[in-house]
């Protein structure tokens, strides 16, 4: 597949509205330690009728990436799923697993940020290069780690048909102006139990911006300390 063309990042350079070089303040008792982050999605980029009108990008930071995975294992015990089993099909039935996977997120030590894109604001020239503006999307929310001092590994669900992070060149970009240990694994939801917790929390992001709904994400509202808005 043919790499994003520089003419596309700077089409879009004009909407970005978070900065590689943006300090956040909230994370500055993580900044000198080694980070483990999960990152998955919500919603589609598709221009049609019946899709979503956001599209949401959450990540999941903590220094101790067991503690999603023991959080989402516990879940699965209790709804008698098998730990290779994702929670699909049954929407009742994955809307309970999501419930309970947020429920245990709000008693660790995590932090969350998403980035949440209304697709009525995207511009159409935009819009139609769905793959550049996917990968766009989540360099802006990488370059917020790229102020770390220490190893940061995120963990990315890997999406069908796409090229790597490594040729993508406002990734690269960033990594040309920072001093970073950052590293970039694209795996299958079903072998990373953090993706899944990541999932959950982007799909509650995505209800509350797209129905107003706050239940699921009312679970872990106490540790979001970012939603940013692109395009709004």
């Amino acid at each position: 597949m043919q790499s994003p063309s520089r003419n596309f990042l700077s089409l879009i350079a004009a909407w970005a509205s978070v900065n590689a070089r943006q300090y956040n303040r909230e994370n500055a008792a993580l900044q000198d330690s080694k980070l483990s982050v999960y990152i998955d999605e919500s919603g589609d980029l598709g221009r049609g009728d019946g899709g979503t009108k956001y599209f949401v990008v959450s990540s999941i930071e903590t220094v101790n990436g067991n503690c999603l995975s023991h959080a989402v294992k516990r879940v699965k015990a209790r709804r008698g799923l098998s730990l290779a089993e994702e929670y699909k099909g049954n929407w009742w039935k994955l809307m309970k697993v999501r419930s309970d996977i947020l429920s245990e997120l709000r008693a660790l030590d995590i932090q969350i940020k998403s980035l949440v894109v209304k697709k009525e604001g995207v511009p159409v020239d935009i819009l139609s290069k769905q793959h550049d503006l996917y990968y766009h999307i989540i360099c802006q929310l990488l370059s917020q780690y790229l102020v770390y001092n220490n190893d940061v590994l995120v963990n990315i669900h890997r999406r069908t048909l796409m090229y790597s992070l490594r040729d993508y060149p406002e990734f690269e970009s960033y990594k040309d102006y920072y001093a970073t240990g950052i590293k970039v694994i694209q795996r299958s939801s079903e072998s990373c139990y953090g993706i899944q917790a990541a999932d959950a929390v982007a799909n509650a992001t995505l209800r509350l911006f797209e129905r107003d709904d706050r239940k699921l994400y009312g679970l872990i509202a106490g540790k979001v300390i970012q939603n940013n808005r692109l395009f709004a």
